[in-house]
């Protein structure tokens, strides 16, 4: 069983107490009735971190698994072009990075409860350059699928597509002129 309640706004402890009192009945109920399912938690990577809906700690002692959602980063909505799930970062870059906040989840769950989500998708918008941390102009952001970063590639001459890796995310990218636009 996984459970992944998301939240967005305020959180407060009473909030937190009856997520992890919630977690603890449900691991009660299904040791009970169902001793071979296992019971999984899915977590935004900063909740370690910052003070969210989930008391990491706490809740590690109920389930079996902790999937710490290790992605959007950056999103549509962003207002600088940036990776979904840098792995690495610092000031000049992004400060918010996967290895920050995992390193938070190993010091409040036991290692072999933590699982690292991590996407399969990226975004693309409207940049003012090619560069990795370009400015987006606002609306332009949508979802890059697997499948539409080979239609981005199979136009390759066409799109002027340039194909980058940036070392600090250790995430690659791609940058498109269409209609005189960069993407």
């Amino acid at each position: 069983v996984n459970i992944d309640i998301e939240t967005s706004g305020e959180t407060n402890e009473q909030l937190r107490n009856n997520m992890t009192s919630f977690m603890k009945d449900l691991r009660t109920h299904l040791k009970d009735k169902y001793s071979h399912v296992q019971l999984s938690i899915d977590m935004y990577a900063g909740a370690a971190e910052n003070k969210q809906i989930w008391d990491v700690k706490e809740i590690a002692q109920y389930v079996d698994y902790i999937i710490v959602m290790a992605y959007d980063f950056h999103r549509s909505s962003s207002q600088k072009a940036g990776p979904v799930a840098p792995l690495f970062g610092d000031t000049k870059n992004w400060e918010e990075s996967i290895s920050t906040y995992f390193q938070s989840f190993l010091e409040q769950a036991p290692r072999e409860k933590v699982i690292l989500g991590v996407p399969f998708y990226g975004y693309e918008w409207q940049t003012t350059s090619r560069d990795a941390k370009s400015h987006t102009f606002p609306e332009t952001g949508a979802t890059a699928s697997f499948t539409r970063v080979l239609e981005l590639l199979g136009k390759k001459d066409e799109l002027k597509v340039q194909e980058h890796w940036n070392e600090q995310a250790l995430s690659p990218y791609l940058s498109y002129v269409e209609d005189g636009n960069i993407y």
